[in-house]
């Protein structure tokens, strides 16, 4: 009781931190377009609370916010059906809402503002006694409202040792919860806190078995006579380095055939200024089948690391693919995972590309990382 009670006052300090906040903010919003557009979606999401409120009572509430964390949740919704347990996602980004709408899931929702006391009415309502929170969407509001009626669980949490383990927002949520799955942890692990991985290994593994008939099908129309380089996500950076290990006198780049997939329109504009003259340099604007290039490569290089930072590497590590990248990794646990156990490999210059093409890094399989499900251990976890 005593620790409900401390939960409910810092329900109540939320809400009126809260209340400042939107003040503040409908100030700033005659300003900027990016803070309208924000206050315009949490006004109405609103609209929603009616149908959300006809869900059924009971059904777990699944917290997330961007397309990417739908993506690490999905694995989870699926395996819930299966399992004959509803639930309900909440967005706080309206991209992801809509990504979801697109792709035909029912039971999404935008969130409303962090309100402790709007929340405490709508999972009382709901007779919510699970909510599950994604990655680091620590919305204090609605998990001190979800901690009083039931219990909350953090999934997809990556380990930070300096910018997140011991700040006093993460251990605010994890006093709020009831069991922390990490992505990366290696030590201090316990009944509260185990690290079962990635959630979205289970979604690449599925579409991989979905799509399998699509990459045989590009395989067999690729030409074998050379080993294959994909350059997934690739920035302007990535191909200014590919361009210099061409022109390189003694070049062993010209001995690979390169696929590029540029990471948006804007870079892959800025990529085919670049005017490869090598006739095995192949930029593609084909969306979506990034994965399918990626089976088909020899060799993967990750781009973004010579300049946001590098994408991510899941879907080489279920290949079991060698991988390749520039240095700025920006802290991504799975990229730091695939240079402990030298799946990945970073470099800086030209130079140093020639001199991994001309000697592709042994690849050391990471079988028990792909092969297990995160999903079953987080739901067998939660429902046991």
């Amino acid at each position: 009781m005593i620790k409900k009670g401390l939960i409910l006052l810092m329900g109540l300090l939320n809400d009126g931190v809260m209340a400042i906040s939107v003040l503040l903010l409908s100030g700033v919003g005659m300003f900027s377009r990016k803070v309208r557009t924000y206050l315009s979606a949490r006004v109405a999401s609103y609209q929603g609370i009616k149908e959300l409120l006809k869900e059924k009572p009971g059904s777990t509430i699944i917290f997330c916010s961007s397309v990417g964390e739908f993506e690490q949740v999905v694995p989870l919704i699926e395996e819930m059906e299966a399992r004959k347990k509803n639930c309900v996602i909440l967005f706080h980004s309206a991209n992801g809402y809509h990504y979801s709408r697109r792709l035909g899931y029912a039971h999404c929702y935008l969130t409303p503002f962090d309100f402790f006391l709007h929340y405490y009415y709508l999972l009382w309502k709901l007779k919510t006694q699970v909510s599950v929170v994604n990655r680091h969407e620590f919305w204090f509001g609605f998990m001190n409202a979800a901690s009083i009626l039931g219990k909350v669980y953090l999934i997809n949490v990556v380990e930070k040792k300096q910018a997140l383990i011991y700040s006093p927002l993460f251990k605010l949520a994890q006093s709020l919860s009831e069991h922390v799955f990490f992505v990366n942890k290696e030590r201090d692990l316990n009944k509260h806190c185990s690290s079962p991985g990635d959630t979205k290994t289970d979604r690449i593994r599925k579409r991989y078995e979905r799509e399998k008939e699509q990459i045989k099908l590009l395989k067999s129309s690729f030409p074998s006579d050379k080993p294959i380089l994909v350059i997934g996500s690739a920035y302007g950076e990535d191909a200014e380095i590919l361009r210099s290990a061409f022109e390189m006198e003694s070049s062993n780049a010209k001995n690979w055939r390169v696929v590029v997939l540029p990471a948006r329109p804007y870079e892959s504009q800025r990529i085919k200024q670049l005017n490869f003259k090598a006739n095995d340099v192949i930029v593609t604007e084909e969306y979506g089948t990034l994965f399918h290039y990626y089976a088909l490569a020899t060799l993967i290089w990750v781009g973004g690391g010579f300049s946001a930072g590098i994408h991510n590497t899941l879907e080489g590590c279920f290949l079991e693919k060698p991988m390749i990248s520039g240095s700025k990794l920006n802290h991504q646990p799975d990229a730091l995972l695939m240079m402990k156990s030298n799946n990945l490999n970073t470099f800086s210059t030209a130079l140093e590309l020639n001199q991994i093409l001309n000697l592709v890094p042994a690849f050391y399989s990471l079988k028990n990382q792909a092969t297990r499900s995160p999903t079953q251990s987080i739901l067998n976890k939660i429902y046991s």
